[in-house]
């Protein structure tokens, strides 16, 4: 949903040129702290390591580790340069003489971002941008290149351009910190079509000069997407749009990690509920087989999409996606399990695994009827790789919820909603523990207050007197409220104005569940459940509330 003051200038952006909670796998990983990610973890025995130094490679030695924890990925050899193909090796010169080896700088602990000066508005106004926002915001462990097109006098009178820029803003840092950052930033000489290697073979494989793309931690390349942020004069482009690039990359990166160890460990098992390449269709009903629930005490929802290189390829705008579980196989009466925002046309890959546990009980032993939204089936169809997977965790079940009952759902925000969602009673189920699981967020604009997706709303809930209180008082238009949240999976440089906060949700990422215990509602058989909603203390005015609201029970 566009910004409705902005809606003219976004559309002809996209068409351009270059046109429930997540989990924190990081944290399950080992949290990074504000050091250097990139350096290995190195801290051994001198001794040792003269002792092994002649002795052949033992196969049981534990892994190398980057300093979040993370195994080190060993340099790959290289496949066709595309994006999402595995970056070989590659030599660029760089304006000092020297020259920078893929393979001899690698680390396995870092990410490289590239930022090109080509013929387009976006990458002159990234050129002369200020650059004091990337390395504030930039994760610590990537690298930086700057490269031109053109003829070589051309691109070394770009480069050394930037070269100069940059250098001012280290003036502003302290000595440690800028000496840290002139070690990861590297200003390339040879135009950009004609670095020897992977880099060169990518940009002539496709046809144009990017204004940004990388190689993520992975060893894969990626398309980065827009580097241009919404201003008073509408989008331009600028340097720290990159610096979110870094920080996604190494979100994703710990996700992929964490969900392979798992699997790994054989406590878990999946049920692939979509699975297909080249997919155009929006909805999809599908039916999935799942064994005896009575051991499985976690739930996960594990969501896998790339869309294609070019913002034409990847036609989503800031949409709602969802899955649902259907209550028969018509299929028409379905209980929200997860939510997301589609990212505005950015292609690549993107991944986001889904707390669902408490919604656990309206899953079953044998066939599930789910309904699989990835956006309106109005939009323009364009092909995506979708691979959507339950993920399943046995073990003790001491916590598992028993049952689920459904409560509200939203509608349409205005003076009719308090009428649309009368008080209501459910049964208690002699339950020792329940709680309240809540997700909304607000879309659409009314014409005087843009709200509900720009606007802070208030959802009151009230079960057997317990209050519990939804609202979303800071943060939203916070200019850059969402990306910086690229580190726990908002998807970073899309097209259009993804970068500020909205009303309970960011393009490009899950919609967060608001978890409440009420336990202390417990005390009767019967449990009234009383809802409304306002907006600035009184009546709603417009736009539409997207809610899914459940009791969830703990025998």
């Amino acid at each position: 949903m566009r910004f409705v003051l902005l809606c003219l200038t976004l559309c002809v952006l996209a068409c351009g040129d270059d046109a429930a909670a997540p989990v924190d796998a990081a944290s399950d990983a080992g949290a990074a702290d504000a050091g250097d990610l990139g350096r290995l973890d190195t801290a051994v025995d001198a001794a040792a390591v003269d002792a092994a130094a002649d002795a052949e490679p033992d196969a049981t030695d534990p892994p190398t580790r980057c300093e979040d924890g993370l195994v080190a990925a060993e340099f790959a050899a290289g496949e066709r340069a595309s994006f999402d193909g595995v970056a070989g090796d590659f030599s660029a010169e760089l304006l000092d003489g020297s020259t920078y080896l893929f393979s001899d700088a690698f680390s396995g602990c870092e990410s490289y971002v590239f930022i090109a000066r080509n013929r387009s508005g976006e990458s002159e106004s990234v050129w002369i941008s200020f650059p004091d926002g990337l390395f504030a915001d930039s994760a610590r462990n990537v690298h930086y290149f700057f490269v031109s097109e053109g003829p070589p006098a051309t691109v070394v009178a770009n480069v050394e351009a930037m070269r100069a820029n940059i250098e001012d803003s280290y003036t502003r840092m302290a000595a440690d910190e800028a000496a840290y950052w002139a070690e990861r930033v590297h200003y390339v000489a040879t135009p950009v079509n004609a670095i020897e290697g992977s880099v060169g073979e990518l940009i002539r494989n496709l046809g144009r000069v990017p204004t940004a793309f990388a190689i993520d931690r992975a060893q894969r390349f990626d398309p980065v997407g827009s580097m241009s942020v919404i201003e008073r004069t509408g989008f331009v482009g600028r340097l720290q749009a990159a610096a979110y690039a870094s920080q996604y990359f190494n979100y994703r990166h710990a996700l992929d990690a964490r969900v392979q160890e798992a699997n790994d460990s054989g406590a878990w098992r999946e049920a692939v509920v979509l699975e297909q390449e080249g997919a155009t269709a929006r909805e999809h009903t599908v039916t999935v087989e799942l064994p005896s629930l009575d051991d499985v005490n976690r739930l996960e929802v594990d969501v896998a999409l790339h869309c294609k290189e070019g913002p034409a390829d990847c036609s989503e705008w800031d949409r709602i996606a969802y899955i649902s579980v259907c209550t028969d196989a018509s299929c028409e009466v379905r209980n929200e399990l997860v939510r997301w925002i589609t990212p505005y046309s950015r292609p690549g890959r993107r991944r986001w695994v889904m707390d669902a546990t408490r919604l656990l009980p309206l899953l079953s032993e044998g066939e599930n009827h789910l309904f699989v939204a990835l956006g309106p089936p109005w939009e323009r169809e364009t092909e995506r790789d979708v691979r959507i997977a339950l993920r399943l965790h046995t073990g003790d079940a001491s916590e598992r919820p028993s049952r689920v009952q459904p409560l509200y759902e939203g509608g349409a925000f205005d003076g009719s909603y308090a009428d649309s969602h009368p008080p209501m009673a459910v049964p208690s189920h002699g339950a020792s523990k329940v709680e309240l699981v809540v997700i909304v967020s607000g879309h659409e604009q009314s014409e005087r207050d843009n709200c509900a997706e720009w606007c802070n709303h208030v959802h009151r809930f009230e079960v057997g007197g317990v209050m519990s209180e939804v609202s979303f008082p800071a943060g939203i238009g916070e200019r850059f409220g969402c990306a910086v949240q690229a580190a726990s999976g908002v998807v970073p440089g899309q097209y259009g104005n993804w970068a500020p906060m909205r009303a309970g949700w960011c393009p490009g990422a899950p919609v967060q569940p608001h978890i409440f215990d009420v336990s202390e509602a417990l005390s009767t058989s019967t449990l009234p459940v009383r809802y409304d909603a306002s907006f600035d203390g009184g009546t709603p005015r417009g736009g539409r509330i997207q809610l899914s609201s459940y009791l969830v029970y703990y025998d």
